[in-house]
């Protein structure tokens, strides 16, 4: 899966970006560090979401590239849509 701004409005993909920060946030609260993988319909892991204890997010996709800020504004975008 490539990860562009299209991709990441689709509302599965929303659902699990959300879920996967949720549970990270939760272990980060616990360890200080938490990492959670999105995985596509195969199982392969096509995002890694990781929370840090000062509350820091870092999202890497494809090729290892930081796609955070492009995360960010995927949510923020469809905050209200979706529910």
């Amino acid at each position: 899966m490539r990860n562009n701004i299209t991709a990441l409005n689709h509302p599965t993909m929303q659902r699990k970006l959300r879920n996967a920060i949720w549970f990270a946030k939760m272990e980060a609260k616990q360890n200080g560090h938490g990492r959670e993988y999105i995985e596509n319909r195969s199982g392969d892991a096509v995002m890694r979401v990781d929370v840090f204890a000062d509350g820091s997010l870092r999202v890497w996709g494809d090729q290892s590239r930081n796609i955070t800020q492009m995360v960010v504004d995927s949510i923020e975008a469809n905050k209200y849509a979706n529910r």
